[in-house]
């Protein structure tokens, strides 16, 4: 009667982890390093930026002025509101004037380095 019993719980525990397995991501274990210097990843990086500044016009209107939903949307530490206005008036001078995407990685290097400087 024991033994019976024991089975019952073994068996109701496998299906259990079975049914979590199913449904719980296993863990990451990937150690990459998050600051790469390398081009391709600065132009990736400056590409989601762009992108994320063209979805965030599109949501708005073409100035945003407010300063704390820019912060939390793109995740960019500014100190002032004259640092966001010139923040948004180098990135569009850059991107009004240049023909290919050599100039996301002038923009990278020029804005963003001392945007996310810690």
């Amino acid at each position: 009667m024991k033994n019976n019993r024991f089975y019952k719980i073994l068996t109701l525990l496998i299906f259990i982890s079975i049914i979590l397995g199913l449904f719980l991501k296993p863990p990451n274990f990937n150690c990459k390093k998050k600051h790469k210097t390398t081009k391709e990843y600065i132009l990736l990086t400056s590409l989601s930026l762009k992108n994320r500044i063209d979805r965030f016009y599109q949501e708005e209107d073409y100035y945003p002025y407010d300063l704390r939903r820019f912060q939390r949307y793109f995740d960019v530490k500014l100190d002032s509101f004259f640092e966001y206005q010139s923040f948004f008036r180098d990135y569009r001078l850059k991107l009004k004037y240049s023909f290919d995407d050599t100039f996301l990685i002038f923009t990278k290097d020029s804005i963003l380095k001392e945007v996310y400087e810690e």
